[in-house]
């Protein structure tokens, strides 16, 4: 178990709730192939520049998110991954919400839900087919939405560390938990590198 315990430590970066950039070897978005395969298509570029203002703000809630949820992990990681199931059950909104202020909102989806909450937005479902259907796409999306607001997508990818709840062999007390939770899971089957899903944002206009 302390080995468990360390490794999880070591891999959270990645780990699905939290989120990152693509790692290094990245298997086919949503179908099955060994690591390193990639599509030839190219990725799509982002439709704001990085150093567009909303961008910036979406960029900086993500990392908020990010590090808020991993602290959470890590603390109840530290009495099993069972405990770590509990944490995402009963606070993983709540610290989303947090993030959620003046304006912007924030949120994760996937394709594969675990919380049927994390359904995704009809913005975001189609930038979130578009990652689906690639090996690597854009490190960000984004789209115009009514009232001069930015939709801000950025995909998560799975670590090895992420089989703990969301690979192809959770079993024992993990499963239970998850069951007992969310009893219509579809969050399983991952290996590092997969899609997990993706963050949003909707970021209003600068006054």
């Amino acid at each position: 178990m302390r080995q468990l315990l360390l490794l999880t430590a070591v891999g959270l970066v990645g780990c699905t709730c939290e989120g990152t950039g693509p790692p290094p070897s990245v298997r086919a978005i949503g179908q099955p192939g060994p690591p390193g395969h990639r599509t030839s298509r190219a990725p799509d570029p982002p439709s704001a520049p990085a150093d567009h203002p909303q961008v910036k703000r979406a960029q900086g809630a993500v990392k908020q998110l990010k590090v808020s949820l991993k602290e959470a992990l890590l603390g109840a990681l530290k009495q099993g991954p069972e405990q770590a199931v509990e944490v995402c059950a009963a606070r993983a909104q709540a610290i989303t919400q947090v993030v959620s202020q003046d304006g912007l909102v924030i949120g994760r989806a996937s394709h594969q839900l675990r919380n049927p909450i994390n359904k995704p937005k009809p913005w975001v479902e189609p930038l979130l087919r578009s990652y689906v259907a690639r090996s690597a796409g854009p490190r960000y999306r984004t789209v115009e939405l009514p009232k001069g607001v930015m939709g801000y997508v950025e995909p998560i990818y799975a670590t090895r560390i992420c089989a703990t709840c969301h690979g192809s062999q959770v079993g024992g007390s993990v499963a239970q938990r998850i069951q007992q939770h969310y009893p219509k899971d579809r969050a399983i089957g991952f290996a590092a590198g997969d899609l997990r899903g993706v963050f949003w944002v909707e970021v209003p206009r600068a006054p």
